[in-house]
């Protein structure tokens, strides 16, 4: 039907750089960045109404620390 599903960028067939997916109701889903393969910085994941649901630091695919709310913008995902 024409609408987005994810948007992923590769680097040589592995999954690297920014990746974002939406519901079907258009609205950003989750958002962050994969390096060689593995999530990677900070993810965000966002209910079907736009709500903020969660924030993710990971790294080299390991997951470093999680929120369930905004997040101070004084951490930093290293």
């Amino acid at each position: 039907d024409g609408r987005k599903m994810d948007l992923t960028t590769f680097k040589r067939g592995v999954r690297h750089g920014k990746f974002k997916s939406w519901h079907g109701t258009a609205t950003v889903r989750s958002e962050g960045q994969h390096k060689n393969g593995l999530a990677d910085g900070q993810w965000a994941t966002w209910g079907r109404y736009g709500n903020l649901q969660n924030v993710t630091c990971y790294r080299q695919g390991a997951k470093i620390w999680s929120a369930f709310e905004s997040v101070d913008s004084k951490r930093t995902c290293p």
